[in-house]
């Protein structure tokens, strides 16, 4: 591997920083932390370009839109979550609905829709143009720290400090499959939206997405045959696969 070089070297003002996003251009970067302040950096320089005051204690996740023109924020000491145009400053929408503290958002593709995660153990998709509360996912047992987006909209994935992460339908919130590990502190979509790539505190896991290996995931953990039903209701499918 061939070294690396420091290009830049920025002085924070808010002393601890949680979470960085880059605007879609790559000119610049927000960046949130302790204070409940936003800042905007100049890639190249370091320099500050704009910041304000969010209104939240401790913002732990900062995302923008795909178009760059908003910016959403969520705090781990406040339950709300809030959007901003991201060039004026003007905050547009706050998000509530959770019962605890957030600690991670993002927007989905074409920006319609923003997800929230938290310590309720849920996650929360909004309408990014109103505010309103479109879906919650339940089931997990302890604190979702992230939840993403597949690239095409069509599924979402949540980790969760509860050792599962476990994947959804973005438009009916119906849940499809659960995944343990040790620990999940992350998860990630490829580009393609065909693999899930997984991080707990001991392991990366890579999960291809195809209908043929969930299948076989759900199979290995049965510990009996599905009924055609079963089929139909868990796998999408109108006849039971053999079993592997």
């Amino acid at each position: 591997m061939s070294s690396s070089t420091l290009r830049l070297t920025v002085p924070v003002e808010d002393g601890f920083i949680w979470d960085i996003a880059y605007h879609p251009d790559g000119g610049s970067y927000a960046a949130v932390g302790w204070t409940g302040m936003i800042r905007f950096y100049d890639r190249k320089t370091g320099k500050v370009l704009a910041s304000w005051n969010a209104g939240l204690d401790e913002l732990s996740a900062v995302a923008f839109s795909p178009d760059g023109s908003r910016l959403a924020v969520v705090s781990n000491q406040t339950n709300d979550g809030k959007i901003w145009d991201a060039v004026t400053g003007k905050e547009l929408l706050v998000l509530k609905g959770h019962t605890d503290i957030n600690w991670g958002v993002e927007f989905n593709s074409d920006g319609t829709r923003v997800i929230t995660s938290g310590r309720d153990g849920t996650a929360r998709i909004w309408d990014s143009a109103t505010g309103k509360l479109l879906l919650t996912l339940s089931g997990h047992t302890s604190t979702v720290v992230k939840a993403r987006f597949s690239p095409d909209g069509k599924w979402i994935a949540t980790a969760a400090k509860d050792g599962t992460t476990r994947l959804w339908d973005a438009t009916t919130g119906k849940e499809l499959l659960s995944l343990e590990s040790f620990s999940t502190n992350d998860v990630e979509f490829t580009a393609d939206g065909k693999h899930l790539v997984i991080g707990d505190s001991v392991n990366i896991q890579v999960i291809a997405l195809t209908s043929d290996e969930l299948s076989q995931i759900a199979y290995s953990r049965l510990t009996r045959s599905l009924t055609t039903e079963e089929c139909q209701k868990y796998l999408h499918v109108q006849e039971c696969p053999d079993t592997p």
